[in-house]
């Protein structure tokens, strides 16, 4: 009489099976997840630069917005929602002379250039339209 049950080798080819099947899913998820921390260092940008153009509007004072190279911290000011911490595996790309980036004015207007934040071979250049004040998005293109 047989006992029903599983084989020792049917218990080892299924673990062998699901150790596989981890393994492809664990390394392919890495990618996944930075791909979304750059989607979000992206928005959590374009916001902190609203918030600072409408600061200035709101304080009737100059907003400086400058990077800190060594934390990579992008900010204007020291408060909750004044700065956005760029992930490590993002690559930010200044001018030479770039501090501070943007410089908004209680008047609506700006002044400053650009930066542009990488991520493998795709990025986004923000730009500062200095007449109307407001940041401009565009693909980024020639990246090497």
């Amino acid at each position: 009489m047989r006992l029903k049950g599983f084989t020792l080798l049917e218990l080892l080819v299924t673990l062998a099976i699901a150790a596989l099947v981890l393994s492809v899913i664990s390394s392919g998820s890495s990618g996944i997840t930075n791909r979304s921390q750059y989607l979000q260092a992206l928005r959590d940008v374009n916001t902190l630069l609203k918030a600072g153009k409408t600061t200035a509007l709101q304080t009737g004072s100059e907003v400086r917005v400058k990077f800190e190279p060594e934390a990579r911290i992008l900010s204007f000011g020291s408060g909750p929602r004044q700065h956005v911490v760029l992930p490590a595996f993002v690559q930010l790309r200044l001018p030479a002379e770039a501090d501070p980036l943007f410089v908004f004015r209680a008047d609506g207007t700006a002044y400053g250039g650009f930066f542009t934040i990488l991520y493998g071979s795709a990025g986004v250049v923000f730009r500062l339209n200095w007449a109307l004040g407001y940041v401009e998005q565009t693909e980024a293109t020639n990246l090497q």
